[in-house]
């Protein structure tokens, strides 16, 4: 989320108009931060992307469990963190601690352990999909 807070997000006008469903995910890089600074961090982004996007669909995922699918005490914190940002910005929060577990990581993983793999990937993205879909937010064909 730092690297949006600083503004290496930027969404060409034309494309700015069809954005429907923001769509944010604590990601590795947050996991050893100082949980506060995360929750101000998550706050700020998901504020200017909610005036940016303001008919958009908010929704931010937690962070994932490790490599070998635990959840440490430092990642569960920040993913707290995460999660209050959610509330206090309206966005919805969707908990993905679970999602890698330990009967399934060594699936999911790439060979740096530390991201899923491309077949990981879409594992993870038919999780999602159905997640989504469960809330009401599968995406609509345009039309």
């Amino acid at each position: 989320m730092d690297q949006i807070a600083a503004g290496e997000l930027d969404i060409p006008e034309r494309l700015r108009q069809r954005v429907g469903l923001i769509l944010l995910e604590g990601g590795i890089g947050d996991e050893n931060k100082d949980p506060a600074v995360v929750e101000v961090n998550a706050i700020s982004v998901m504020q200017s992307l909610r005036e940016a996007y303001p008919d958009a669909v908010p929704v931010v995922l937690g962070l994932f469990a490790d490599a070998n699918g635990f959840i440490s005490e430092v990642r569960s914190a920040v993913d707290k963190a995460i999660e209050r940002a959610a509330s206090a910005t309206g966005y919805m929060y969707i908990s993905t601690a679970t999602w890698r577990n330990p009967e399934n990581a060594a699936g999911l993983n790439g060979a740096d352990r530390a991201y899923p793999s491309s077949q990981g990937h879409l594992s993870l993205a038919e999780v999602l999909k159905q997640v989504l879909s469960d809330r009401q937010l599968a995406a609509q064909p345009d039309g």
